[in-house]
């Protein structure tokens, strides 16, 4: 799943903690897009159980890599 960290309505985060709290999805691996650049965000979403980051603007050779 690839999910942006600022979404209209729900954050991202969000979204990645319903997931891994849902036995039926957990395992799905998640991907968070962001334009943010700060450890904080970054270390929020590893906290929130997203598998892991890039950042905007994304390359496209390196998402294909990660995905």
């Amino acid at each position: 799943i690839l999910l942006d960290v600022m979404m209209p309505g729900i954050r991202g985060l969000e979204v990645t903690r319903k997931i891994r709290n849902d036995k039926s999805s957990k395992n799905i691996p998640i991907i968070l897009i962001t334009a943010l650049r700060e450890t904080k965000e970054r270390v929020e979403g590893i906290d929130a159980g997203c598998d892991d980051y890039i950042t905007k603007p994304v390359d496209k050779n390196e998402l294909c890599s990660r995905v």
